[in-house]
């Protein structure tokens, strides 16, 4: 197995990993929070991705309820956003908290936990990674209303694969 040290990944990126790990093992056999689990490997991943830079492919594989692993997927990094799009970074739990405050029971996200991973600027648009869906990228709109909005706010586009958000022309 490599060592944190060999992959020369920096203390706290180690760290969070190491919690992950031990976190998998001490609570499998318990009452364990997949969702959060799973959550935190994408994030650990894209932190990866991000330290190994374009030259290499971090695959991200998430672990099944009732055990077994899902289908690997590509960990993308700042460099294949479109032009005009950023990555998130710490603001990630804050935009996803919005997106909660605004969907409504009929919004296509309803229920559903994304992952807020790359934004635009000039246009308030959130791009959002869905693990385990048909359409596994949202970009949405967000109203920053604090609240529940109407349909068909905060708007929202479903893209089936990465190559299909990349092609959508810019706003």
């Amino acid at each position: 197995m490599v060592s944190h040290d060999d992959l020369h990944i920096h203390d706290d990126l180690a760290r969070r990993f190491s919690r992950w790990i031990q976190n998998y093992w001490e609570h499998k056999k318990e009452n364990f929070e997949l969702l959060n689990f799973n959550d935190e490997g994408w994030r650990l991943a894209q932190l990866l991705q991000m330290h190994f830079g374009a030259g290499t492919q971090v695959l991200h594989a998430a672990e099944r309820r009732g055990g077994g692993i899902c289908a690997d997927r590509e960990v993308v990094g700042e460099k294949d956003l479109p032009e005009g799009w950023s990555l998130v970074g710490h603001s990630a739990d804050t935009l996803a908290f919005e997106l909660a405050r605004e969907i409504g029971s009929a919004h296509p996200l309803q229920g559903i936990r994304p992952w807020a991973f790359a934004r635009r600027f000039d246009s308030d648009d959130i791009l959002f990674a869905i693990e385990h869906a048909t359409h596994p990228w949202a970009v949405v709109h967000l109203t920053w209303s604090k609240s529940q909005e109407r349909p068909p706010w905060p708007r929202t586009e479903l893209y089936t694969d990465w190559t299909a958000f990349k092609s959508q022309p810019a706003p």
